[in-house]
């Protein structure tokens, strides 16, 4: 029992030293709009606890892309604004915030908007996308069925998520900011080293962290609760009133994601798994009956 004590105090320490970040390293957050009005001034809010809570050097580039869903919006009824109203109201948004912003639109309404997605990603790094899901709730190419996010968020999921790295942080509906209700499912024991960083961007006060975990070991249960008793140890300074509570069980991440959906003003955290073929394609399946707002880590390399 000393030994495993003694053992547990040495993992803890290295952690300690070592891994553990109090703040993710972004630059460029990439965000994505779709003229929704509620999700919209979300999406605004999250962005301005994001720069107060990680301050002046991270860089925000908004895209317009909707725009290229003109025609079905004419079918729709739906009127879309202007580019120059567009700009003004991000603009407005982001007032007296130097460098904050960059705006980014294209006007080839042939191509799609993950096309131009793409056509940033190749132009800059980008280090986090948001992006509203479904992407559009008018085009029929955005749909969301039981196999499918929509034809722009399932090119995201693949391309920028697994194949670029590129955390997603996906805007269901507007809740409440700071987030106090997060739900996490460990998929592995090498967790995400900048998680601490995360939580301080995103947590209230007296938010409450619940870990749920996958088809892990007893052994990398044992080494996860022991990184979030550093993570907890380590928030304390920031508060008293934070919780982090492991649930006993062990949950696939359909399984997961269905539970939550039943679960009121939640932010669901988890990570992608290179390891498992096609967890693009799982993870898109078990967001189609989502109904909270999801942060999705990319795969550890």
């Amino acid at each position: 029992m000393v030994d495993l004590d003694n053992a547990l105090n040495r993992f803890r320490q290295i952690f300690d030293q070592s891994k553990i970040l109090d703040s993710p390293d972004l630059k460029n957050i990439l965000v994505v709009l779709d003229e929704t009005k509620d999700r919209e001034k979300f999406i605004f809010h999250l962005i301005k606890q994001f720069h107060e809570r990680w301050g002046s050097k991270v860089n925000f580039t908004f895209l317009l892309a909707v725009r290229g869903y003109l025609d079905q919006a004419k079918e729709a009824k739906i009127k879309l604004e202007t580019l120059p109203a567009l700009i003004e109201k991000v603009k407005r948004e982001f007032q007296g915030e130097d460098e904050l912003f960059n705006v980014a639109f294209f006007t080839d309404e042939e191509k799609s908007p993950f096309y131009r997605i793409e056509e940033i990603l190749n132009q800059r790094k980008i280090d986090f996308i948001i992006i509203p899901v479904p992407f559009t709730l008018f085009a029929k190419e955005e749909k969301q069925s039981n196999t499918s996010l929509g034809t722009t968020i399932d090119n995201v999921m693949n391309i920028c998520l697994m194949d670029n790295l590129i955390p997603i942080f996906l805007v269901r509906h507007t809740q409440k900011i700071p987030f106090d209700n997060i739900k996490a499912l460990i998929r592995e024991a090498m967790f995400r080293k900048d998680f601490l960083g995360w939580l301080f961007a995103l947590i209230t006060q007296d938010a409450k962290v619940t870990l749920y975990s996958s088809e892990l070991s007893e052994k990398e249960i044992e080494r996860v609760k022991t990184y979030m008793e550093i993570i907890e140890e380590k928030l304390k300074i920031y508060t008293e009133d934070f919780k982090i509570e492991f649930m006993d069980g062990k949950f696939a991440l359909l399984d997961f994601c269905n539970l939550m959906s039943k679960e009121a003003d939640t932010l669901v955290v988890f990570q992608a798994l290179k390891k498992i073929e096609n967890d693009a394609q799982r993870i898109t399946l078990s967001l189609c009956n989502q109904a909270s707002n999801v942060l999705v880590f990319p795969p550890i390399e």
